[in-house]
Formats: C-alpha cells, sequence, structure tokens
C-alpha cells in the first residue's frame, strides 16, 4: 500500500508539475497571443495611417496638378500678351521711325524755308537800298531840276 501511496503521490506531483507546465505554456500562449492581437492593432493603426496619407499624397497630387495646370494655363496668357507687346512694340517703333524720317524731312523743308526767306530778306533789302538810292536821286534830281527851272525862269526874264 505504501508502495501504492507513492506511486499516487508521484503520480501527484507528476501530475501538478504537468498541470504546472501546461499552466504556464497557457501563460505563454495567453501572451502571445496579447502580443499578436497588440501586433495586429498596430498593423491596423499603421495602415490606417498609411492609408490616409496615401489619400492626403492624392488629394495633395491633384492639387498640385491643378496648379500646374494653372500655371501654365498663366504662362500661356503671359506668352500671348507678351508678343502683342511686341507686335505693338514694333508696330510703335516703326511709326516712331517713320515720324523721325518725316520730321527730318520736314526739317529739311523748313531749314530750306528758312534759307529761301533769307534770301527774299536779303533781296527785299536790295531792293530797299536801291528805292532809297533811287529815291534820294529823284529827291536830288528834282532839286536840280527845279533849281534849272529857276535858272531858266532867271535867264527868260
Amino acid at each position: 500500500m505504501q508502495a501504492e501511496l507513492g506511486k499516487i503521490s508521484g503520480g501527484r506531483a507528476d501530475l501538478q508539475e504537468q498541470a504546472e507546465k501546461l499552466s504556464s505554456e497557457m501563460q505563454e500562449i495567453r501572451l502571445k497571443l496579447i502580443t499578436a492581437e497588440k501586433d495586429r492593432e498596430s498593423l491596423w493603426d499603421t495602415a490606417s495611417a498609411l492609408s490616409e496619407k496615401l489619400e492626403q499624397s492624392k488629394t495633395l497630387s491633384q492639387e498640385t496638378k491643378r496648379q500646374l495646370e494653372e500655371t501654365q494655363e498663366k504662362n500661356k496668357q503671359l506668352e500671348t500678351a507678351i508678343e502683342t507687346a511686341k507686335k505693338e512694340a514694333d508696330a510703335l517703333r516703326e511709326t516712331a521711325k517713320k515720324k523721325r524720317e518725316e520730321a527730318a524731312m520736314e526739317q529739311e523743308k523748313r531749314m530750306g524755308l528758312e534759307k529761301r526767306s533769307v534770301e527774299l530778306r536779303a533781296m527785299e533789302k536790295e531792293r530797299s537800298a536801291t528805292r532809297e538810292t533811287i529815291g534820294q536821286e529823284l529827291t536830288r534830281l528834282e532839286e536840280r531840276k527845279i533849281n534849272l527851272q529857276r535858272r531858266y525862269d532867271e535867264i527868260i526874264e
């Protein structure tokens, strides 16, 4: 009996040891499950965050694309405006060139007229001098005529 009791006691100790071992293994499995659950939640959170960042990136990419298209459109408008301004500037330069040429021609014409005016004034001055000389000569001749007439009258009388 004692041998049986020893056997039963030994079996109990083995069972207790096995129960502790199983309890320890179950504890480890529970810890692993908890760790796995936390890892799963962490991965889920990471995946959600990455998904959100992906959406933000898509939105940002679309906004950047829209801004790029707007900028390209503005550039096209500016290029058109620049071309128009260049054409206007060329037209204004051409007009200015023509006006300068016209001004030069008018200046030449004016110089010619001034030269003609100077010539005419000189001619007028010369004629005035001639008239004055003729007037003086006429006056002298009239005085001489009067003197001669007086002498003639004196001689006849």
